[in-house]
């Protein structure tokens, strides 16, 4: 029995000098994991203290002395003179994969999707301001030969002329207003 007692601190060691290697390693490579480190040390310690008292409970009915933590110190320093490099090296391997792998998918997203999709919201803005503008000439070009038509038929109409033009000016200025009002929206979100 206290054979197993005394494997099971050892082992018990092993897996938190490990775990904390790996897990140590992964959080200091990640600027966004930094933040929450607190927290994952809690969530470590507290995970590595129920495990030990578990075994503890399994191997030796709960009995927690002062050898328990001896067990545990001589557990880590036998992890540490042998395999702790080789996590260690083999954690930052790992995490060098996992970067050259998110690397690569967001450049593929990147060229495939985030680029195309930009290239055709340009072209769409752009033609849509072309057309814009080209609506706009033609629009002046309508209402100028409409107001020229109506000077050159209007002469014998020149007193009822005198009361529709104020309407007629009005009603050209809020035309042009309101497409005045449309433009400056859709360039005040642009700009946004």
């Amino acid at each position: 029995m206290q054979f197993a007692y005394v494997a099971g601190m050892c082992v018990c060691a092993w897996l938190m000098g490990a775990c904390f290697d790996v897990y140590n390693t992964i959080t200091g490579s990640s600027r966004w994991l930094r933040w929450l480190r607190p927290v994952l040390d809690i969530a470590f310690w507290t995970v590595s203290a129920v495990f030990v008292f578990y075994v503890t409970f399994r191997t030796n009915q709960g009995e927690v002395r002062l050898y328990t933590y001896a067990l545990l110190l001589a557990g880590y320093g036998l992890y540490a003179m042998t395999v702790h490099r080789r996590v260690v090296a083999s954690a930052f391997a790992v995490v060098r994969f996992w970067k050259a792998v998110f690397r690569w998918t967001a450049r593929v997203v990147n060229f495939t999707v985030i680029r195309p999709v930009g290239w055709t919201l340009r072209l769409s803005w752009l033609l849509l301001r072309q057309c814009y503008r080209l609506l706009c000439r033609v629009e002046d070009g309508l209402f100028w030969a409409l107001g020229f038509w109506m000077r050159l038929f209007a002469f014998p109409f020149r007193p009822l002329w005198s009361r529709v033009r104020p309407v007629w000016e009005k009603g050209v200025q809020r035309w042009e207003g309101i497409w005045i009002w449309a433009s400056n929206v859709l360039l005040q979100r642009t700009k946004q």
